[in-house]
């Protein structure tokens, strides 16, 4: 059977020429998708702005702060109203109770009050909604959405996103790709850092040599001196 070897040159050089193409694959994959992936955020932020530029129905209906809390106080009497009919229904409710029971009439009024307590909880949204945009026009945030709307500020933020994982995505491919090659030089890298080494240790070596032996030496004429005098 056929003793087959591992450890041979020509398997190192096939090995190396293999992680030299996966290094170079993953390298230009990830600079084409990492780039694109940039290309494209700039051009979705760059598309935004063309159309909040374009765009000002969002501008021209924007009420001011004034007419904001005109429209809330006149939402205000309208509850009220509505409150103080609620209130004449819910006892005309409980006299027809009282009078005939639950009887066609009691459901009628029943229903006319529900109507009008879906009446107040569309008058409160509103309200709330006239609320919030009054809170963001105080704070500064309603400009962003006069320059395009929500959508436009979901884009740019859609595009940022983009740009940033183009460039994470650079960075790990050259992290990625730098280590393979490093694997792919590491003959060379330990070749050169031995080049580095051996002449200093080379000269440490001479430099000791003669103590060394001088040493060496004296205990060996210690030694035989020591022989000799137990033979004596």
């Amino acid at each position: 059977m056929e003793n087959k070897k591992y450890l041979t040159e020509e398997n190192y050089e096939k090995g190396k020429k293999t992680i030299l193409k996966i290094a170079i694959t993953i390298l230009v994959i990830g600079i084409v998708i990492g780039i694109s992936l940039i290309i494209v955020g700039i051009l979705k932020i760059n598309s935004t702005s063309e159309n909040s530029n374009n765009n000002t129905t969002i501008e021209e209906d924007a009420m001011t702060e004034e007419e904001i809390d005109l429209k809330i106080a006149e939402i205000d009497n309208q509850i009220n109203e509505i409150n103080q009919n609620l209130n004449s229904l819910k006892a005309e409710k409980s006299q027809e109770f009282m009078a005939n029971g639950f009887s066609e009439k009691y459901y009628e009024i029943d229903s006319e009050i529900e109507t009008e307590n879906k009446k107040i909880s569309d008058l409160n949204q509103e309200k709330f909604i006239l609320e919030s945009e009054k809170q963001l026009t105080n704070n500064g945030f309603i400009d962003d959405f006069e320059e395009g709307g929500p959508e436009n500020l979901a884009s740019k933020g859609f595009g940022g996103m983009m740009i940033m994982g183009g460039v994470m995505v650079l960075i790990f491919t050259a992290l990625i790709s730098g280590k393979l090659f490093m694997i792919y030089k590491r003959r060379e890298i330990l070749a050169f850092t031995a080049q580095q080494v051996i002449p200093v240790a080379q000269e440490g070596i001479d430099e000791m040599a003669p103590a060394i032996g001088n040493v060496a030496k004296e205990v060996a004429k210690g030694i035989s001196s020591g022989i000799k005098d137990k033979e004596k």
